[in-house]
């Protein structure tokens, strides 16, 4: 993989995976769906980004909630497949560390398990700062790490360290549990100018059909 950037190897695997994506991680991601759209009360009216929207299923929530929800994805695979899910939900292809919005455009933005996938994590919370009107809310998820109790990474770790190795020559990137500390959300999040943070532990469950 030498060559590539993180952010280039992240798209390529991204619009590699769109296929695939339901079947496999979407049978945990989907689980947090709904504690992330509670975050945002009565979404009946409000405007709502899903930044690295995926499939699509958390922007059709919302929309099902009464949003006027959209999907934004830098995996054009992600945003068509998305848009095959959910006809009459707009889904764009655009970059969550530029996004293409004016100042003040949504109520609420939303990013499920898409920060730490991110070469720049402090500018995607930045330009959703930006989007954001006055009183708006930015609400994110992020896994947790092994040391959290986060099993499903213990066992991959642990898997690759015994029968693996993790000189694959990889280039440079952030660390992937960063924002499982929640003072490293803090942090980034206040230099962002956002206020009244709070962070919640979700408990999911990944259930495999065979060993």
């Amino acid at each position: 993989m030498s060559g590539y950037t993180f952010k280039e190897l992240e798209h390529r695997g991204w619009t590699e995976r769109a296929a695939a994506y339901d079947s496999y991680f979407a049978l945990v991601t989907r689980q947090a769906i709904e504690p992330i759209l509670a975050t945002f009360g009565d979404l009946c009216g409000k405007r709502l980004l899903d930044v690295a929207c995926g499939t699509g299923h958390l922007t059709a929530s919302a929309a099902a909630r009464g949003a006027e929800a959209e999907g934004l994805d830098f995996a054009s695979t992600m945003a068509a497949t998305a848009a095959a899910n959910y006809p009459g939900i707009k889904f764009t292809v655009g970059d969550a560390e530029d996004l293409p919005y004016e100042d003040e455009s949504f109520d609420c933005v939303a990013c499920s398990f898409g920060l730490l996938h991110m070469e720049r994590p402090e500018a995607a919370i930045k330009e959703a700062h930006r989007v954001l009107r006055r009183g708006g809310r930015y609400t994110f998820s992020v896994w947790c790490a092994p040391e959290q109790g986060s099993d499903f990474f213990g066992l991959i770790q642990e898997a690759i360290q015994t029968h693996g190795t993790l000189d694959v020559g990889l280039p440079p990137a952030p660390p992937f549990f960063r924002f499982a500390d929640a003072r490293e959300c803090r942090q980034a999040l206040t230099a962002a100018r956002f206020t009244a943070i709070t962070t919640i532990r979700l408990p999911l469950t990944w259930r495999g059909a065979s060993p």
